[in-house]
């Protein structure tokens, strides 16, 4: 009893001691007096400062111990007189650098850096660039230890711009940014930056090329900006009205309180690694440093005070997060001198797998069904380092209110998996179509029909324009329907990805048996991506089921520059889908199922399509110069320079039309030109496969669908595929059947006449076989195996007949049709399919 009180009060104690600031060293720590400084930290999590004595006009650098704040190197850095200052760690060497703005500002007022080498300080660049104004100055790395500083230079009257100087070798290169009128900058990574302006404008850049995100707010004057590295999160200082705003690119969030009647320009906001929120900080009204922690469930809450007045002469404060422990550190002046304090973020509970049931009633950490989230959006929230899968329960869960609002998969190496009843503890025991997790942009539940706002008026103009984003690397979406996303507004940038936007680097993504139903898209895709980088998209055993666009309803992807990709698609059922016009003046093109395309040059894309369906697919836009229409466009550039090679195994394409319900060209061009090549293998197709060469055991004979896409009884589809074009891994079909049955897997989505009758080992029972078949009367069975016991099920999979020990079975008393018998042995099952007369 002892121990266990003991424990507790530990921990206690351990978490009120987490929620509080704890000085770093000696209060006043700096050896000379401080008038402006900068933290950065080692990959082991050390700290460095840098610091400006006014008192020498010289700057140095101290870095601690564990006990102690040491200086780094033998004094100063430089005699030089420098009043703007940034500190970086070298992620090659582990060694700071440093960059330092001259004192004066116009055309003398340049930048001067140095690394440490263990000893000393050496220079790495002199008088680089020129004209900065006295603030900007920062410095950032890549990855390989290549370093890059920026300063704010005048590009004309009140307009200022962002200058990159980048080192190769011994020689600095600059890359102009983007300019603004009286811009701030934070260049927060190698690759990036964001922008303020005194037009209300924020704005985030790739170095050398145009805003990636951009928010407006044309009434208010932004000077100082913070981002949160590698998120579509920033702060801002709004001097207009004297209050910091936050925000989301294109996403509405709820604003901190207490941030109005700030009238200086203390501000930051960064993401911990720890807990993955974020804090802001800044000054309050009444000069006191405040902080706020930031959920992403959209919720505020202030951090205890860490007794830090803002009024004194001269205060500068600078606050970093330690990207090794996920700590925040604050740099501030203190009585003339530097002291730093450390806010230890409270570590969470790092579930390996999070709950999710809208019903659940229970403590709310998703820890278990019984505990789990309701919302999804706070359990990703929650999702941590050693957090790899999200199990949500049956439901309706909806990305949030505002149109803007997405369910956005972030985190890398994440799987979110849908279909459970909120019991099972393996997702084996899930049943997808008995436990519908609908994902759904219909925010007021209303849709009245799915179309473009000409015909479907207002009811949804309420739905969010992008249900989910990928935007991590190994992203796997499993058992989910993902319905009624309505991308329709080209003014906002809304236009693609109506069910799932992906982030053109997210590598890997993974789409597996989900349904794609009811999405609008202006310009393509339920599911929509324009990769960047060399990777797989995977799509199994989904359907892309009534959505809409000009092009590319169902798949819209496009292939940049420079990058390789492989597409597999695999058991899935593309069907009611439509390109069409929108408006007289945005005519469809085709590609009403999906439209692949290695689009800008050095763009290399193989597309493989295995047992899938296109059925009932509608292409009826009118642009001219479109001479192929039909629900699967596959292209490329008609220069020659991009390549994309496609073959399609197993499937069919039947009933696509288009204008006055005329055949449709089932795979085409888009609007340029095929594939460099096209290979179509055991495929049915009502056009023939007009259009191309490359054409092995295809025909245009009616496969026989049912009014659900599956394939009659004699279908000419059954037992007429290739087995070996099955992907590796797929043993089943999209309704998780077993692929091959009858010994040769059948054409389309739907294996007939297959059931899940075992997972066991089938061993020697493979061998087996079955005669007659067509049979009458007798059927007799011959194996290398003792005959346990024989079943006979109908195609609905009732068993009608059951005889043990035996090698044959009687079915005289059956009607005519097809069957399926199922033979045990002692170790193992298997089931045939036979044919009664």
């Amino acid at each position: 009893m002892k121990t266990r009180l003991f424990l507790m009060l530990l921990f206690v104690s351990s978490f009120v001691f987490s929620q509080n600031w704890t000085q770093v060293g000696v209060a006043q720590f700096s050896t000379n007096s401080a008038l402006n400084g900068e933290i950065a930290f080692k990959n082991s999590g050390v700290p460095y400062v840098l610091y400006e004595d006014p008192t020498v006009s010289k700057v140095f650098v101290m870095t601690f111990n564990g006990t102690n704040w040491l200086d780094v190197g033998s004094g100063a850095i430089s005699n030089e007189n420098y009043n703007n200052l940034a500190i970086k760690i070298n992620p090659v060497t582990n060694q700071p650098w440093v960059a330092l703005k001259a004192q004066a500002n116009g055309a003398a007022s340049n930048i001067d850096v140095f690394s440490f080498n263990g000893t000393n300080w050496v220079s790495e660049g002199s008088n680089v660039g020129g004209s900065f104004y006295t603030y900007g100055i920062q410095l950032q790395f890549s990855t390989t230890g290549t370093p890059r500083v920026v300063g704010v230079i005048s590009s004309g009257g009140s307009d200022r711009r962002p200058q990159f100087y980048s080192k190769s070798g011994s020689n600095w290169t600059f890359i102009n940014g983007e300019e603004g009128l009286n811009a701030r900058v934070d260049f927060n990574d190698f690759e990036s930056y964001t922008l303020a302006d005194s037009n209300g404008r924020v704005r985030r850049y790739n170095i050398g090329s145009a805003a990636n995100a951009t928010h407006t707010n044309s009434s208010v004057d932004y000077r100082e900006v913070t981002s949160a590295f590698g998120t579509d999160y920033y702060a801002a200082n709004n001097v207009t009205n004297n209050t910091i705003e936050v925000g989301k690119f294109n996403t509405s969030m709820t604003q901190p309180s207490g941030v109005t009647n700030n009238t200086n320009s203390i501000i930051k906001f960064s993401e911990s690694k720890t807990d993955n929120q974020f804090y802001l900080m800044y000054s309050d009204n009444s000069d006191n440093l405040v902080f706020q922690k930031y959920k992403k469930t959209d919720s505020w809450s202030v951090l205890p005070s860490i007794g830090v007045a803002t009024n004194t002469t001269d205060f500068f404060v600078k606050m970093e997060m330690n990207s090794t422990d996920g700590n925040m550190y604050v740099l501030y002046k203190d009585g003339g001198k530097m002291s730093v304090k450390k806010f230890t973020v409270e570590q969470p509970l790092n579930l390996p797998i999070i709950y999710v049931d809208a019903n659940a009633s229970g403590t709310g950490d998703g820890s278990s069904w019984a505990n789990a989230y309701t919302d999804i959006n706070n359990a990703l929230a929650d999702v941590y380092t050693n957090t790899t899968e999200i199990w949500v329960a049956a439901g309706t869960y909806s990305p949030g209110s505002e149109r803007e609002d997405s369910f956005d998969f972030n985190i890398d190496d994440l799987s979110i998996y849908g279909g459970f009843d909120g019991t099972e503890t393996t997702i084996s025991e899930r049943d997808i179509k008995g436990n519908p997790t609908i994902l759904s942009g219909d925010v007021n539940g209303n849709d009245a029909v799915v179309d473009f706002a000409t015909t479907a008026g207002s009811s949804r103009i309420d739905n969010n324009h992008q249900v989910v984003k990928i935007s991590a690397d190994n992203v796997t979406i499993d058992g989910f329907k993902i319905e009624d996303g309505d991308a329709v507004q080209a003014t906002k940038g809304f236009t693609q990805g109506a069910a799932i936007l992906i982030n053109p680097t997210a590598l890997n993504p993974k789409i597996q048996n989900c349904e794609i139903n009811n999405n609008v898209t202006y310009s393509g895709g339920a599911i929509a991506v324009r990769f960047e980088v060399s990777t797989t998209l995977s799509i199994v055993n989904c359907i892309f089921n009534n959505n809409v666009s000009r092009y590319g309803s169902g798949l819209y992807m496009l292939i940049m520059a420079n990058v390789s990709i492989d597409l597999n698609i695999t058991n899935s059922l593309f069907i009611n889908n439509s390109s069409k016009n929108y408006y007289s003046t945005s005519d469809g093109y085709t590609g009403s199922a999906a439209w692949i395309r290695a689009n800008t040059a050095g763009a290399n894309l193989t597309t493989t399509i295995t047992n899938c369906t296109f059925a009932n697919n509608n292409d009826i836009g009118t642009i001219s110069g479109v001479a192929e229409r039909g629900p699967l466009a596959l292209g490329r550039r008609v220069d020659g320079s991009t390549t994309h090679n496609a073959t399609i195994n197993n499937s069919i394409f039947y009933n696509n039309t288009g204008t006055n319900g005329s055949t449709t060209i089932a795979i085409n061009k888009g609007h340029v030109s095929l594939p460099n090549l096209t290979t179509v293998n055991n495929s049915i197709s009502e056009d023939s496969f007009s259009n191309l060469t490359y054409l092995t055991n295809t025909s245009s004979v009616d496969p026989l669908l049912t009014s659900s896409f599956e394939l009659q009884a004699s279908s000419p589809a059954i037992d007429t595929g290739d087995n070996t074009k099955i992907p590796t891994g797929i043993t089943t079909d999209l309704f998780g059947n077993q692929r091959i049955f009858n010994t040769t897997v059948d054409m389309g989505a739907f294996e007939f006449g297959s059931v899940p009758l075992s997972t066991e080992n089938i061993s020697l029972l493979s061998e087996t076989t079955i005669y007659p078949n067509p049979v009458s009367n007798n059927l007799t069975i011959k194996s290398k195996e003792n005959i346990l016991k024989i079943e006979v099920y109908n195609l609905l999979g009732k068993k009608l007949i059951e005889k043990e020990n035996s090698s044959f079975i009687n079915l005289s008393n059956l009607k005519p049709n097809m069957y399926l018998v199922r033979i045990f042995s002692a170790n193992s099952s298997i089931s045939k399919r036979i044919i009664k007369n």
